[in-house]
């Protein structure tokens, strides 16, 4: 994907979710949570990174710093003591094992057996050290690794957060059952609409992408579609060339629906749909126009948007917020339609047609 683009990162998520102030805290523990993505995982949906910096902003409690759990020594021996429920569960086998296994770091690691598995996985000696779960650098190797891989609860982003499922909701269970699921939710499509990348990234991108036409089939089409904004079936025919054709028109470009270096460039920019929600500030004019109407989706602004939400019966504030996200996905399962929440020629005409 390229790299995250810094400046618009910290200027969107300084308005939501941190409420118009940034702390150094805030932009240290971002930054280290990007830094690990993209040194580790630049090529994964970015929505899981978007998920992972809601959930160190909940678990944190909003300072995304590596955290202690509240409590002192005689809370956390009552509740996680050996012979406890819990005590039980998290492996706390040895007297002062609730205190010394309390919750620490971006995702609260709990319990003896949890501090075992991580002293192996990390090689470090959290064990007989458990504060160093609050080092930065152990505590986003761990919320990452944990989460991308299931060591936590056995299920990982991955289950929930694919090419064809947005299931943020229950993808809380990577951490913590159900817990605090929607407030967590709505956290990460906060984060997840301030994800940009660089020209840089993105132009570079382009040179390592192939010519695709009508007819190509398999992954590159899939990533090429995810940008257009249309269904993700891997087949490029005549409706991802028509967006193709409409996005090149839009752009200046030859308009002969081939995707060569000119139009991946373009697709790849900061100003192309990506992969990620388009910036909050978009509105219709910006956007591949698809039929009668233009495509819209988390974070457009527009009349558009309005007569979007009148069809499905919410407030017509001509935003595209959480909750109109959530029911257009619902909308579109209902329907057999790809549930990705982005509104393109299939949903309008499935939304006029109802």
């Amino acid at each position: 994907m390229g790299n995250i683009d810094r400046e618009f990162f910290f200027n969107e998520v300084r308005k939501r979710p941190f409420g118009g102030s940034l702390l150094p805290t805030h932009v240290t523990g971002c930054n280290a949570i990007i830094d690990y993505w993209e040194e580790k995982y630049p090529d994964k949906s970015d929505r899981w990174l978007a998920y992972l910096l809601g959930t160190t902003y909940h678990e944190t409690a909003h300072t995304m710093e590596a955290i202690s759990e509240y409590g002192g020594a005689a809370y956390f021996n009552e509740r996680y003591g050996p012979g406890t429920p819990v005590g039980r569960v998290l492996g706390n086998t040895q007297p002062g094992d609730g205190n010394r296994f309390h919750g620490r770091g971006f995702v609260q690691l709990t319990g003896r057996a949890n501090y075992t598995d991580w002293k192996r996985r990390l090689g470090v000696d959290i064990v007989s050290h458990p504060e160093r779960v609050l080092d930065q650098d152990i505590a986003t190797r761990i919320l990452m690794e944990g989460s991308i891989k299931g060591t936590f609860t056995g299920v990982k982003v991955g289950n929930y957060l694919t090419n064809s499922k947005n299931d943020w909701y229950h993808c809380r269970q990577v951490i913590n059952r159900l817990d605090k699921a929607q407030h967590i939710a709505n956290l990460g499509k906060q984060f997840w609409g301030a994800i940009s990348y660089t020209d840089e990234g993105q132009v570079g991108q382009a040179k390592h992408r192939p010519i695709l036409r009508e007819g190509a089939d398999g992954e590159d089409v899939r990533f090429l579609q995810r940008y257009l904004g249309v269904s993700t079936d891997g087949e490029f025919g005549p409706m991802t060339e028509h967006v193709v054709i409409a996005f090149q028109a839009d752009k200046g470009l030859s308009a002969d629906g081939v995707v060569g270096r000119n139009t991946w460039t373009k697709l790849l920019g900061k100003t192309a749909i990506r992969d990620t929600v388009i910036d909050s500030d978009v509105t219709e004019d910006t956007q591949i126009a698809v039929g009668d109407r233009p495509l819209v989706r988390f974070g457009s602004r527009s009349d558009y948007v309005k007569e979007l939400q009148r069809l499905l019966e919410l407030t017509d504030d001509g935003v595209f917020g959480p909750n109109t996200l959530d029911t257009v996905m619902q909308f579109q399962a209902d329907n057999n339609l790809q549930a990705d929440g982005i509104v393109g020629a299939i949903t309008w005409t499935a939304l006029l047609n109802q």
